[in-house]
């Protein structure tokens, strides 16, 4: 319950693995990034409960994790996903962004999508999943 200030309690369903990112989304709830020796997790907490988002999941190493607009946005070393945080139907599930190649390090939120850096270099990224704007390029190759 967001608009309580206590008691804490223990949250209930988090299997063993690291929390190595967390963010937030508009409807509340908390998107966590897990890991474990083997394997590489994102996970949802809706207030009560843990559950793993994996469907259509990419392998890891996940390197960041943002919520922003009506998605869920993750970086790896396959390149940017997304997870609309609504589905019109089924459950929720990852897409690759089509228009952002390479490892992403690094995402932020934006008014309408993200903010992502990595190979590419530094490009808003819309709502939809489209490049809007590519902000700095990637060096060239070569250049220091």
């Amino acid at each position: 319950d967001p608009s309580a200030n206590g008691p804490w309690s223990d949250a209930g369903s988090l299997p063993a693995g690291r929390i190595v990112a967390l963010t937030r989304a508009p409807d509340g709830s908390l998107w966590a990034i897990q890991r474990t020796l083997q394997t590489w997790r994102v996970q949802r907490f809706n207030g009560s409960a843990f559950a793993a988002v994996d469907a259509d999941a990419p392998a890891g190493p996940f390197h960041a994790l943002c919520c922003s607009s009506d998605a869920a946005w993750l970086g790896t070393d396959a390149g940017l996903f997304r997870c609309a945080l609504w589905p019109q139907s089924g459950g929720l599930r990852w897409q690759a962004v089509s228009d952002f190649s390479g490892a992403v390090r690094a995402l932020a939120p934006h008014a309408d999508g993200v903010i992502a850096g990595g190979a590419d270099g530094l490009s808003v990224i819309a709502a939809d999943g489209s490049l809007a704007e590519r902000r700095q390029p990637a060096p060239a190759s070569g250049a220091s």
